[in-house]
């Protein structure tokens, strides 16, 4: 992914201390990339600034 257009890429840890895989694109798109639980569970969290959620402030219950 670090070669494809817009895209970086960064080994990093969770807050077990697991490595998992940042990919960040310049559209403000963050995935990360991890095994959850054991080597054959494959896990891809994401989010982006994109998504428009009136009236909300980060942290409060949605």
């Amino acid at each position: 992914m670090a070669g494809r257009d817009g895209w970086k890429a960064a080994d990093d840890t969770d807050q077990n201390g697991d490595r998992r895989v940042d990919l960040r694109h310049t559209d403000g798109t963050h995935l990360m990339v991890s095994f959850y639980g054991s080597p054959t569970t494959l896990r891809v969290a994401g989010y982006s600034a994109c998504f428009d959620f009136p009236e909300y402030e980060y942290g409060e219950k949605y």
